[in-house]
């Protein structure tokens, strides 16, 4: 605590490592300082050095109402986008001081006051709920450790990928989707054949046999049919399975989307809501199908349901930007992908 009196205060030590409030920011000299960093946007609102005034709530509500991706690089942020971020930060800040602040889990002011202004709320703690510009589901993802809140298409991050998975019950038709979209020229990622060249991998073979402590070579090498043979029956190690491979599916993920030029990029991922896989994308497609129709598709490319996905897909199912119904002819199915493609890219 320091004494000081109100026409001193902005002179004291304390103060001097805290930026000016966007009430009185100079927005060309704001700009001056941050054009050369290469921190996402919202860090560099987070940087009290900089600019003081907003936290992690009021940030994901400014680049909301700004349509900046909270992703994005400082450096690329123009000045006119700086002036537009000061502009809704003034409003923001403005009305959560006359709605009493913002009052959630994690928070409760003195007095036992609590503020109102959680409850016009835009982005903030939204996620899985529908952005009332676009109807889009706001999506979660972490930045700098900070929980972050954004819609995709209102946000877009024009400095990577629009991510798409491709999930849903098994044979249910992503398959056809997935060539759909290869014979246009897109690319589509089929994460079971990252899964299987995994097991291409001594190393990974190895990790595999002495976990479960049995062998999964023959005289050939690794058979992935004594994998399945095993797990059929000892189902309760699927989990132990899917919690060595699909980090390392995931890891060879970002390394695809890191590197890639294209504008936007599709994953077939028949196993989507597990270690937090999800939350890589900007949309996701689940495909549904009838039990009839399903145990026919299966019959007809002799498989059976097996370990079956579904049970999870179904209980994430609220998290589904888009739900295609499979119960027509292909060329249907097609149709309905076109019309989510229409509607969202």
């Amino acid at each position: 605590m320091e004494i000081t009196t109100r026409e001193k205060y902005i002179n004291t030590k304390s103060l001097q490592n805290v930026g000016p409030e966007p009430f009185t920011i100079n927005p060309l000299e704001y700009f001056e300082k941050i054009k050369g960093r290469n921190t996402p946007i919202k860090l560099t609102l987070l940087d009290q050095k900089l600019m003081s005034g907003l936290g992690n709530i009021y940030v994901d509500e400014v680049l909301y109402l700004s349509k900046i991706n909270p992703l994005t690089p400082t450096s690329l942020i123009t000045l006119d986008q700086v002036k537009v971020l000061i502009k809704h930060s003034i409003e923001v800040l403005n009305d959560a001081i006359k709605a009493g602040g913002t009052t959630v889990r994690s928070y409760a002011p003195a007095l036992g006051v609590s503020g109102n202004f959680q409850q016009k709320l835009h982005a903030y703690g939204r996620v899985d709920e529908r952005c009332p510009t676009c109807n889009t589901l706001f999506k979660k993802i972490f930045v700098g450790g900070r929980g972050t809140t954004f819609c995709p298409h209102c946000q877009v991050n024009h400095n990577a990928p629009t991510l798409v998975a491709i999930t849903g019950q098994k044979a249910s038709g992503k398959t056809v989707i997935s060539n759909y979209l290869r014979s246009l020229g897109e690319i589509v990622i089929d994460t079971d054949a990252l899964a299987k060249s995994l097991y291409k991998d001594p190393e990974v073979i190895k990790l595999l046999e002495k976990t479960f402590n049995v062998s999964l070579s023959n005289e050939h090498g690794f058979d992935i049919e004594l994998l399945k043979n095993y797990l059929k029956e000892n189902p309760k190690q699927i989990k132990v399975l899917n919690s060595l491979i699909h980090p390392l599916v995931k890891e060879e993920m970002l390394n695809i989307i890191k590197n890639s030029t294209a504008k936007t990029l599709y994953f077939e991922i028949p196993v989507l809501f597990s270690h937090k896989i999800n939350e890589l994308f900007d949309y996701i497609i689940g495909v549904e199908v009838s039990l009839t129709r399903q145990m026919q598709n299966l019959e007809k490319r002799g498989d059976t349901l097996g370990i079956n996905p579904d049970q999870m897909y179904l209980k994430n199912r609220h998290k589904l930007d888009y739900i295609i119904i499979n119960d027509g002819s292909i060329e249907d199915l097609i149709n309905k992908f076109k019309t989510f493609k229409v509607q969202y890219l």
